[in-house]
């Protein structure tokens, strides 16, 4: 398993060997590992801003363009759940 930028929040694995990109953590529900993929506490007050700031920072982590070689097509992937993720908690942010 190669740990792919954890400086900057976002946290994955990439296991070179099978090309799959795995999420920390315990699968729990869709809201805890959609925080999980930007980095996110469970515990963080989430607003608009810190939902916002978690994505573009993530979204420049695994921007596919960063990423070149082998690594490009696990940056993808990865790039598209970071996506998701955004989407589905801007989807159910109460404070947005």
């Amino acid at each position: 398993m190669l740990e792919l930028l954890p400086r900057m929040g976002c946290r994955a694995r990439f296991s070179a060997s099978d090309g799959m990109i795995e999420s920390c953590g315990d699968a729990g529900s869709a809201q805890s590992r959609s925080l999980r993929v930007l980095g996110l506490s469970q515990t963080v007050s989430l607003t608009s801003a810190a939902l916002q700031e978690a994505f573009r920072k993530c979204a420049l982590a695994w921007h596919p363009d960063r990423h070149p070689g082998p690594l490009k097509r696990a940056a993808e992937e990865k790039f598209k759940e970071v996506q998701a993720a955004y989407q589905l908690l801007k989807a159910s942010c109460t404070q947005c």
